[in-house]
């Protein structure tokens, strides 16, 4: 049996400056994290791909990505595109994290109808079909439930399928991400604390790296990679 990997990144909360931000991803980059990742939730949390760009910028490892849009929010094809623009300007260290979306995160602000997590689920799953079908270089004519393409394609292709993480809490979305992507599972890890705190440091090789007093709020994050090159 081949050895399991696994990698830890850190969910940033806000960016709440240029210079902080850039000292955030650097310190992540620094204490060894491979991933600096941004959730999709309302203000003063901020826009996720933009922010991931400037910290992309600022960095040379560290792999950046989202955790994790809220797929009701945007048209698929659109987030491809963004994706597939953001990847090869990192230097290929993006990856994209999708999810069915949280009622109470976001929705009220947008105005968008809160439907069953049922219908919420299949949405992600019509749209994760869009997305890989566009990352593979494919053209996509599809009518669905819930979204129609008429033939969209990526320019340029894309250089390689950028990675892709289902964000999933139950069953339909569990057997959505075993189906569809290479993450297997995600978990946040969070010791002592019920939500996200500013206070933590990484260790490397037996050091602690303390973590920037930027306002930032941080949490610690671990995932279970199905092989190594998912």
């Amino acid at each position: 049996m081949s050895p399991r990997l696994f990698r830890f990144g850190v969910v940033a909360i806000s960016a709440v400056g240029g210079k902080e931000w850039t000292a955030t991803a650097q310190w992540a980059e620094d204490a060894g994290f491979s991933a600096l990742l941004v959730p999709d939730l309302p203000p003063p949390v901020s826009a996720p791909l933009t922010a991931l760009a400037f910290a992309a910028a600022a960095t040379t490892r560290l792999e950046v990505g989202t955790w994790v849009l809220a797929n009701d929010f945007r048209n698929p094809v659109v987030v491809a595109r963004e994706a597939a623009t953001l990847d090869p300007l990192s230097g290929g260290r993006f990856r994209l994290g999708l999810g069915a979306g949280q009622p109470a995160n976001g929705y009220g602000d947008l105005r968008v109808t809160v439907e069953s997590g049922a219908i919420r689920v299949e949405r992600l799953a019509e749209s994760v079909r869009i997305v890989n079908a566009l990352f593979r270089g494919e053209r996509v004519h599809l009518t669905g439930t819930h979204y129609a393409s008429a033939g969209p394609d990526l320019l340029p292709p894309p250089r390689r399928k950028v990675p892709l993480l289902i964000a999933s809490g139950g069953r339909r979305a569990t057997e959505l991400a075993a189906a569809e992507v290479g993450y297997r599972r995600v978990q946040h890890l969070l010791p002592g604390a019920a939500r996200p705190s500013a206070r933590v440091a990484g260790e490397r090789r037996g050091r602690t790296v303390p973590a920037p007093r930027t306002g930032s709020a941080l949490q610690y994050s671990v995932e279970h990679h199905r092989t190594a090159d998912a």
